[in-house]
């Protein structure tokens, strides 16, 4: 289970830490599963090429909660993109020594080679 994976890193991280008096101590999301898009293959013949920019949440537990386009290529690009997205998982965010959702932009290209 890749979630359990996520909270045993964060267990691993929270050993022995501290918050800090001034606040802000933050431990940013490391991506431990990355999966690349696929090019639509009906966009092929057309060599159709455009970047998409998203939006998405990594919640707590690591996995991609929330994905949503702010900035359309193609809506079978942009499709491609957030399915490839949703799949990707990180080893979560610390504030302080606890857990948080964090929002990321991502930006992906697509071009025929």
């Amino acid at each position: 289970d890749q979630p359990a994976l996520s909270r045993a890193g964060f267990q691993k991280d929270l050993e022995g830490c501290q918050a800090s008096a001034n606040g802000g101590r933050v431990r940013p999301p490391r991506k431990i599963k990355d999966v690349k898009p696929i090019y639509p293959a009906n966009l092929r013949e057309s060599s159709t090429a455009g970047k998409v920019l998203l939006k998405a949440t990594i919640a707590v537990d690591g996995t991609v909660r929330e994905v949503e386009v702010v900035k359309s290529a193609n809506p079978d690009l942009d499709n491609a993109a957030m399915e490839a997205v949703r799949q990707w998982l990180f080893d979560g965010t610390l504030l302080n020594c606890a857990p948080v959702e964090v929002t990321m932009n991502v930006n992906i290209d697509f071009a025929i080679q």
